[in-house]
């Protein structure tokens, strides 16, 4: 995929699974990480704003014994074809 994603997102992403005691809210992991308490690859985050990429696993870790390791999977969509056609009527 090699993109990026919001930090944020993906930690309030990972708590609404209800996996590992994660905030449920990006208002909240924005607050963790002002309070310098999260770690990506035992990096230290300090920006509320920080993006990682989502190119291979990542190790999120919140305090001294709050973790998870997060793996992005792409996701395809099928375009549609147009609006849905209704039965029974002429084109």
């Amino acid at each position: 995929m090699s993109g990026t994603v919001r930090l944020a997102n993906t930690m309030a992403y990972v708590g609404r699974g209800g996996t590992a005691n994660f905030p449920t809210t990006t208002s909240e992991a924005r607050r963790l990480i002002r309070q310098r308490a999260v770690r990506v690859d035992g990096e230290r985050i300090i920006d509320p704003a920080a993006r990682v990429s989502d190119a291979e696993p990542i190790v999120i870790q919140i305090g001294k014994r709050r973790w998870v390791e997060v793996v992005f999977e792409k996701i395809w969509v099928e375009p549609l074809e147009g609006p849905p056609k209704e039965e029974g009527k002429p084109e």
